[in-house]
């Protein structure tokens, strides 16, 4: 007579897992279907995702882990705010994921990580990065988007693009059209941008000096980033690749606060191969979250609103 198969057991009751590997396999699902999510975080048709409860918008990676998804509507909701609600998930929907940080009173000794994305620093309180899944308001029943209907859409304003350049505390120098290439000198602090008729459009142009502008905050008089402030010559291949996506997502956040956003931007194939080699990485199964953090920490530098 067979034996009946036993259930696992989890001495925890928690099932540990790879957080950061699997915000990066949704990632990298983005990009093989052609759509790299830092470029065109969301359809500027539909607006920026958002939770249909608190009406608050998604934040840092967030952002790039449901605007891409071609989902009809902005909103999303947890599967215990749509029971609440009255609402119910359609069969066969299925979740998506989203990571949220948090911090306890607990302390460590060193630096550790658990597999449920658990670190600490040195006496510091432990930081937690945990998964939720949500559901867009298309895959629930019972739940309208009544009065909420579509968020504003967003308006290119390149006056207000043009008040971050000039808000942005102790800024590196601009010189618009010397050069016929975008870089950014750390040893000089200086930025290099072709003039903006160059550019197939203004938000080009400006989407792609806020992406030396992010570089120019990992100088070492601001925040300091190794891919930028490390020495000429002593860094790896992968700091200069990490500094890099570090630009580009927060590139697109700064466009976000300008309503400069991407819509059916072509990315060409090389591009997007090169990203997928290098997120499959294992070694940098942290990329998106970390670079995404970074990032934010960025523009919250060039914003002023950096320790506020």
């Amino acid at each position: 007579m067979p034996t009946k198969a036993k259930r696992p057991r989890f001495k925890s009751g928690l099932v540990k897992l790879d957080l950061h590997k699997r915000v990066t396999e949704a990632i990298l699902a983005r990009l093989k279907a052609g759509t790299v999510p830092w470029r065109k975080p969301w359809d500027t048709k539909v607006g920026a995702p958002r939770n249909y409860v608190t009406k608050a918008k998604y934040q840092g990676v967030n952002v790039l882990l449901l605007g891409s998804q071609n989902f009809a509507s902005p909103y999303w909701m947890t599967y215990l705010q749509t029971k609440s609600a009255g609402g119910k998930i359609k069969r066969h929907a299925r979740g998506s994921v989203i990571v949220k940080w948090g911090t306890s009173g607990k302390q460590a000794t060193d630096t550790t990580e658990d597999e449920a994305g658990d670190e600490a620093t040195n006496g510091k309180p432990r930081r937690f990065l945990r998964i939720y899944h949500v559901f867009n308001l298309t895959q629930i029943e019972g739940i309208e988007a009544g009065d909420k209907g579509t968020p504003e859409q967003p308006n290119p304003n390149f006056i207000a693009a043009e008040a971050i350049l000039g808000e942005m505390p102790d800024p590196p120098e601009i010189i618009e059209g010397e050069s016929v290439r975008a870089t950014y000198a750390p040893t000089a602090d200086r930025i290099q941008i072709p003039t903006r008729k160059r550019f197939e459009s203004l938000e080009e142009f400006y989407l792609t000096l806020f992406h030396e502008l992010i570089h120019a905050t990992g100088h070492v008089k601001r925040l300091a980033r190794e891919g930028v402030a490390g020495a000429p010559g002593q860094m790896g291949r992968d700091s200069y690749s990490f500094e890099e996506l570090i630009a580009e997502i927060g590139a697109s956040m700064l466009g976000a606060e300008a309503g400069i956003v991407r819509d059916d931007h072509a990315s060409s194939a090389d591009y997007i191969a090169g990203w997928l080699k290098t997120l499959r990485d294992p070694g940098n199964r942290r990329w998106i979250i970390d670079a995404s953090r970074q990032a934010r920490k960025a523009v919250e530098w060039v914003r002023g609103r950096a320790g506020t």
